[in-house]
């Protein structure tokens, strides 16, 4: 199983995965905004992440290859947030 990472290599932090032995290692995402703090869902399905996007941070999910990306809770300021698909 890869591992979640984030680095500044780009000169943003953006997230990456790569195997322990070092094998498989892939840009997870390409955002002009800073993404961090990957961490995988209890599922293991998925990689629970913050993205700066539209000027605040806010959660996310994707699938494994960094795909189905997603936010976790709705729109900024709502509480109640919505249906978030986090397992």
């Amino acid at each position: 199983m890869a591992r979640p990472f984030e680095s500044n290599r780009s000169g943003i932090s953006q997230l990456y995965s790569v195997r322990i032995d070092g094998s498989q290692f892939r840009q997870l995402t390409q955002e002009d905004d800073a993404n961090v703090q990957p961490s995988w869902t209890a599922d293991g399905s998925q990689i629970l992440y913050s993205s700066f996007r539209d000027g605040y941070y806010q959660l996310y999910v994707m699938t494994a290859d960094g795909t189905s990306l997603r936010p976790v809770i709705g729109q900024e300021g709502d509480e109640a947030g919505g249906e978030s698909g986090y397992t």
